[in-house]
Formats: C-alpha cells, sequence, structure tokens
C-alpha cells in the first residue's frame, strides 16, 4: 500500500519535472497522503527514493538564522544555519557574496561603522534554493542614571514598594527575578519583606522577540532594604541632679523634634525638675528616611541638702570631747560619703583629735559618690577632763583636811596632788625638785601626793619645781610649774 502511494507521489512530482526538491516544495504539493507520511518525509530528509520511472532526492530547506543579531559596538557575533546543506551563498551588507560550505559566518562590528548601525544579512541554500534574511543591529550599552530603590522603615506593615532604574535614553528592560518588562515594579506587600535584590537586563533593543537574540544588554539591580532599627541615636547623661540641667544630642537624625519642649536643634537642654525616671523623646528621620521616636531616660538624683552629722550621736556644731579620748562623727543623709582627712567612705569616722579640729564630710546622693554632693563640717573641741588644776602653795602647820572624792576618805591640805578626775589616763607621774635639780618625791598613783617633806624631814620654805605627765590612749600631756611651801 505504501508503495502505491510513493509511485503515485513520484508521478505527481515528474509533472513539475523536478527532480531536487526541498521540504517546503513537497509540503507545498498537498499530495493527498496522510499527515503521518508527509511527517515521515521530513523527519528522514534527505530522503533518496526511487521509483519505476525516476529517482526522487529531498533537499533540506533553511527558515531562520541562529546566533546574536543584536550586538554591542567594538564585539563581534557568529550566525549560523540550521538545518545543513551542501552549499551557500553569504551576503553581509555591502560584502561581495560569498559561495561556501560553511554553515556559519563571523561578523565583526568595528567592519560596520559606529553604534546604531544596521547591517542586513542574507543567505541562500543552492540546493534547496531558499533564502533568509535578517539584520544585525550594533548599538551600545545603556546608561544608568539613577537606582530606585525602596526602603521599609519599622513602622511599615503593608504598602505599595516600588524599584525600578533610571536610563538617560528608553530601554527595553527584563526583571530576571520577578518577569516584568517595564522600568520599574510596583507591587503591594504586605507585612514586614526581608532585604530583596532584583537583578534587571536592560537594553536599547528588545531582549525577548522570537528569532532574535539580544548580546547587547547590561545587568543591574535595585534594591528593597528593610530597616529594622531606627539609625539615629541619643547621647548624654543618665544620671543628673535634681535642679540641674541635662544636654541631650541626637545624632544621625534630621527634621527633628524633641518632647518635652519642641526644641528642634540637634542638641536639646532640660531641667532635671524630679526625682526618679525623666523621659525625653526625639521624633526624627535617619539617614535612609525612616521616621520615628527614641528616647532617653535619665535619672533625677535629688541633692543630699537634709544631710545631718552627728558626734557621738548628738547633733552639735561645736561639740566637744575629753583629752585623748576618741569621737565617732556619723551622717544622717545620703547614700556616698568621703571624709576628706581620712579619707573613709563609710558613714561614719572615729577621730582622736589632740586639740580643737574641724572635720570636713562630703555627702553623695549616689553610692558611686559621683553625684548631687553636699559639704558639711564639724568642729570638735578637746578639753582637759582629767586635771583641773594644780594648787599653788601648801602648809606645813595647817591641820585642815578635806573630802578626797576622787580618792575617797579625807586628806590633809598640805599634799600637793592634781585636783581632777582621773577617767581615762593610763599612766601617771608626778615628781617634785628643789631649785638645784635634786628630786624630792616622785608618784606613779594618782592617789599619792607630796607632804612637803624629804627624807622624813620637812623642806625649807620657798619654791619648788614639780613635772607632771600623764598618758591616756592615744596622748600625752605634760605639765611642769612651782608651787610654794609656807610653814
Amino acid at each position: 500500500m505504501l508503495q502505491k502511494k510513493l509511485s503515485r507521489f513520484v508521478q505527481k512530482i515528474s509533472l513539475f519535472q523536478k527532480k531536487v526538491l526541498s521540504l517546503q516544495d513537497i509540503i507545498s504539493l498537498e499530495l493527498n497522503f496522510k499527515h503521518t507520511i508527509v511527517q515521515f518525509f521530513i523527519l528522514v530528509s534527505p530522503l533518496f527514493l526511487k521509483a519505476e520511472q525516476d529517482s526522487l532526492y529531498l533537499a533540506p530547506s533553511i527558515s531562520r538564522l541562529i546566533g546574536a543579531n543584536v550586538i554591542c559596538e567594538g564585539t563581534s557575533t557568529t550566525l549560523s544555519v540550521n538545518p545543513s546543506s551542501v552549499e551557500y551563498i553569504w551576503k553581509v551588507g555591502n560584502r561581495p557574496e560569498d559561495t561556501t560550505t560553511d554553515t556559519f559566518i563571523h561578523i565583526n562590528a568595528s567592519d560596520f561603522g559606529t553604534a546604531e548601525t544596521k547591517v542586513p544579512v542574507s543567505v541562500r541554500s543552492i540546493d534547496a534554493g531558499t533564502t533568509v534574511y535578517d539584520t544585525v543591529y550594533i548599538t551600545t550599552k545603556p546608561e544608568i542614571l539613577t537606582r530606585v530603590n525602596d526602603t521599609f522603615c519599622p513602622e511599615d506593615t503593608a504598602r505599595a514598594a516600588m524599584i525600578g532604574i533610571i536610563t538617560s535614553t528608553d530601554c527595553y528592560f527584563k526583571w530576571l527575578d520577578y518577569g516584568a518588562t517595564t522600568d520599574t515594579i510596583n507591587d503591594w506587600w504586605e507585612g514586614m519583606p526581608v532585604d530583596t535584590t532584583f537583578r534587571v537586563r536592560i537594553s536599547r533593543h528588545p531582549l525577548e522577540q522570537i528569532g532574535y537574540e539580544n548580546a547587547c544588554y547590561i545587568e543591574d539591580s535595585a534594591k528593597i532594604v528593610v530597616v529594622r532599627e531606627l539609625g539615629f541615636s541619643i547621647t548624654g547623661e543618665t544620671v543628673v541632679c535634681v535642679g540641674d540641667t541635662v544636654s541631650l544630642t541626637v545624632t544621625g537624625a534630621h527634621d527633628i523634634t524633641w518632647n518635652p519642649g519642641d526644641y528642634t536643634d540637634a542638641t536639646a537642654f532640660f531641667e532635671i525638675v524630679s526625682a526618679g525616671n525623666n523621659a525625653f523623646t526625639v521624633n526624627a528621620k535617619d539617614a535612609r528616611g525612616c521616621r520615628g521616636n527614641k528616647s532617653h531616660i535619665v535619672e533625677g538624683l535629688p541633692t543630699p541638702t537634709d544631710a545631718r552629722i552627728f558626734v557621738n550621736g548628738i547633733e552639735d556644731s561645736e561639740a566637744d570631747i575629753c583629752r585623748g579620748e576618741g569621737a565617732e562623727i556619723s551622717v544622717l543623709g545620703g547614700n556616698g560619703w568621703f571624709w576628706t582627712s581620712s579619707r573613709d567612705t563609710s558613714y561614719f569616722d572615729t577621730v582622736y583629735p589632740r586639740e580643737r579640729t574641724t572635720y570636713e564630710v562630703i555627702v553623695y546622693a549616689d553610692a558611686a559618690r559621683t553625684q548631687c554632693s553636699v559639704k558639711l563640717e564639724q568642729t570638735v573641741d578637746v578639753r582637759n577632763c582629767d586635771i583641773v588644776y594644780f594648787p599653788t602653795a601648801i602648809s606645813l602647820s595647817s591641820e585642815i583636811e578635806i573630802d578626797d572624792a576622787i580618792c575617797g576618805g579625807k586628806r590633809s591640805n598640805r599634799i600637793f596632788k592634781p585636783i581632777g578626775r582621773k577617767q581615762s589616763f593610763v599612766q601617771y607621774y608626778l615628781a617634785v625638785f628643789n631649785r638645784w635639780g635634786e628630786l624630792l618625791f616622785e608618784s606613779n598613783d594618782f592617789c599619792i601626793g607630796w607632804n612637803g617633806t624629804h627624807q622624813g624631814e620637812d623642806v625649807r620654805p620657798g619654791t619648788y619645781i614639780y613635772i607632771f605627765r600623764l598618758t591616756n590612749k592615744r596622748d600625752v600631756w605634760e605639765k611642769k610649774g612651782t608651787v610654794t611651801v609656807v610653814d
């Protein structure tokens, strides 16, 4: 059955007196073959058939050129044909025709002038008798003027985002990750996006077209940038005394408004009017155009102006103590202290003055001793509590006895010893000398005095010298004087 159809096919072709035909010629004959038979001839072409009357050759036809037909100035392209034939005639621009068996031809843009030049190209299949025409466009890459990026700020949740590329001339665009062919992408975003880069291919000629390949383009990108945190900051003190002024400065911002106060400068000054946390807020735009608020907290510390100072638990600006005794000076108020004399940092200091002394303590509002201080002073006077006085004379004939409240009992008025209270001394010494320096008497007992005798006999009336020395816990007190002996 197939053989009969082929025979009739050969007879019909013979009517056209053609022995070599292209596939296009076969199709144009509109033979009464089934469609599958026609496809069979196409798939096996070129095909050699033998029939009783004649022989038949099927030659391939050419339909288009393959390769880039848009190229940049200074580059080249190679165009080829498919399917292959036996022999071709190539014609490029004003060049002479070139008869060759090559299925390709190489074209240099530099051979045909400057940019925006059109170079006609044609190729004819000698075997099939068909010709394909095309044009090679020589052009330049586009120039980008501006990249349009979009920034999502922290307060953005849902809005339209727009990115794009602005070029110096009208161009064709192909967004590789998005599919759009316009110079911008404008789309709606729900929720906060992520940082995204969109790649784009740009050319002065179409980038996608059937039978058309563009090799002269640039690739660039535009971005959606997501700002998670505002790009400005506030600097300034965080602890300030109540009643003082704090200076706050915002950096990396513009279009500024402070609250409270409605200040619009980068630096603003605020008075701290209350103890505890004081909040100061700035509304501004950062360098990326994002607007928002940031706050700065300043702790207000009350200056301890109500601090009080005590000596041994008694508040007295002119306190006194006995010689040799210590005194505890303490402060009520504040959270940090510094005693300038001892450099102690507790709320109290124990002192042992030998004479009238004024002590100074700095009282701070904070434990770190850096903020809000006042200076307090306390004077401590020192008096002799152990010895009140020495008698200036004794009488060898006196029969008077007086009560001795310190040592108990009674004592004779002719006894020479200090009169006072023995309170805090730890060592006692009393010595009496004549005018030639001879030692007449000495004692280490506060209650034993000189009775005006030497070696059991009364001394002669006259003036005698005494030395008194008292040692207490931290001090030695010494006194020299004279006593007169009378009958």
